[in-house]
């Protein structure tokens, strides 16, 4: 039994699978009516090569996007609502004193 849960994103997978199907129609296309650029062939198979490598990068994308796989712990907050990714700090209007504006400074009591 494996320890991390696999959860399908069935709208994610159509248009990734679409996306799939529609770069092998555009490279087949791109191949076999484009590529032969006359004394320029060296120029379309360059631009071949790097409209690969985006596809590619695109694809390696979308796979870590379909299948996470990172596996996240969830923290919780604590009771005085500090959690993660909250910072509570507390300033003395001693040190605001020159400014014209305060933010919800805090007096300490005597």
């Amino acid at each position: 039994m494996s320890c991390y849960a696999m959860q399908v994103n069935w709208m994610g997978m159509s248009v990734f699978i679409f996306y799939i199907c529609a770069l092998g129609f555009y490279l087949w296309i791109r191949i076999a009516k484009t590529l032969d650029l006359g004394q320029y062939l060296g120029y379309g198979i360059f631009v071949l090569c790097v409209e690969v490598m985006g596809a590619t990068t695109v694809i390696l994308y979308g796979t870590n996007l379909l299948w996470n796989p990172v596996n996240e712990i969830v923290l919780q907050e604590s009771e005085d609502g500090i959690g993660p990714g909250k910072l509570k700090v507390r300033i003395s209007c001693d040190s605001l004193q020159q400014k014209s504006f305060v933010f919800g400074c805090h007096t300490p009591e005597v």
